[in-house]
């Protein structure tokens, strides 16, 4: 285990619902971490009826440093993990969930790459998959060093993750930023957004470093909550217009984008419900203030026909983007860090 004097520590936040399947194998990945200065903060959500807080009770002697504290009211993922920033201490935050699995050396590498860099977050590659066992492939990573406008630029491409456990951060840019998490859906893009726009320096590693398995009935894949995701990232990429209003280096960009997104997030939605958005005044709007000038093909495609538009990506996440084994980007070209 890497360990080190002058070492930063770091706080992982662990959101925890009915999540007792998972607690010993949670326990299991973070014992295995090569990097020792840490801190592993469990919020439980108080809705929780199984055995989660029990079994992290019996679990906690295996790593230096475990607490667990009960959510306090009803503020879903983004709650529990502003409730762990409250109460950690350490200089660097990690919000990992409970079901995934990081490799050993996650944390030894991103602090490293942290450090050597000067900054502020450190984001990493991670592989989509239906079973833990996964071999990472064998290749020369590199690095993306990037200032703030680089990062949003990659971010706004999708060459960035949005999700919240792909990025350690330091705990000072989310504290004297103010940034926390929203109450609900798709908070996550909010929080990336609003993070990487107040860092000075970004990283990207191509190395994966985290397995995101795809458990059926989470948020994302059980299919009863799709209206609502929907809904609420169409929301949220709206309101990265206003966080970013100020910002003359980005905003264009950022308008221009939100609109695209806006219309992808609404494909998350049943037909019927993509339908109606595609034909309400908000998503009419949005073509002639956002999208005026767009000569993009699948812009064309939306508005000439979005019945088309919503089968086309559809079958793209399903059978591409979901896909087992997927990595979120390939290595660009060959490198060390």
């Amino acid at each position: 285990m890497y360990r080190c004097d002058n070492a930063k520590k770091v706080s992982i936040v662990i959101p925890v619902f009915n999540s007792a399947k998972h607690i010993a194998g949670v326990f299991d990945v973070l014992s295995e971490q090569t990097y020792g200065n840490f801190e592993v903060i469990f919020v439980v959500d108080r809705k929780t009826t199984d055995d989660s807080l029990k079994l992290i009770e019996s679990e906690k002697e295996r790593l230096p440093e475990v607490k667990a504290i009960i959510q306090e009211g009803d503020t879903k993922l983004g709650g529990a993990r502003n409730e762990g920033l409250w109460i950690s201490a350490g200089e660097i935050i990690w919000f990992l969930d409970v079901d995934d699995r990081p490799v050993p050396d996650l944390l030894e590498y991103t602090v490293a790459v942290m450090e050597k860099n000067d900054a502020d977050v450190v984001m990493f590659n991670s592989i989509r998959s239906f079973s833990p066992d996964v071999a990472i492939p064998d290749a020369d990573y590199k690095v993306d060093v990037m200032d703030k406008k680089e990062a949003m630029w990659a971010l706004m491409d999708l060459q960035l993750p949005v999700t919240a456990w792909s990025k350690i951060i330091l705990k000072s840019l989310l504290t004297e930023n103010n940034i926390e998490f929203p109450h609900g859906y798709a908070e996550d893009v909010e929080h990336t957004y609003l993070t990487l726009g107040s860092a000075k320096k970004v990283c990207f590693c191509e190395r994966p470093l985290y397995i995101y398995i795809q458990n059926e009935g989470s948020i994302c894949n059980s299919g009863k909550h799709n209206n609502a995701r929907g809904k609420a990232e169409i929301a949220t990429y709206a309101k990265l217009e206003g966080f970013f209003a100020e910002d003359p280096e980005i905003i264009e960009r950022v308008r221009v984008r939100s609109a695209l997104m806006r219309i992808r997030s609404a494909v998350h939605m049943d037909k019927e419900a993509f339908k109606e958005y595609a034909k309400s005044e908000e998503c009419r709007t949005l073509l002639k203030k956002n999208l005026r000038g767009s000569f993009s093909p699948e812009v064309f495609l939306f508005r000439v026909s979005p019945s088309f538009y919503y089968f086309s990506v559809s079958f793209y996440l399903k059978r591409f983007y979901y896909k087992d084994g997927r990595l979120f980007r390939k290595p660009k070209r060959a490198g060390r860090p």
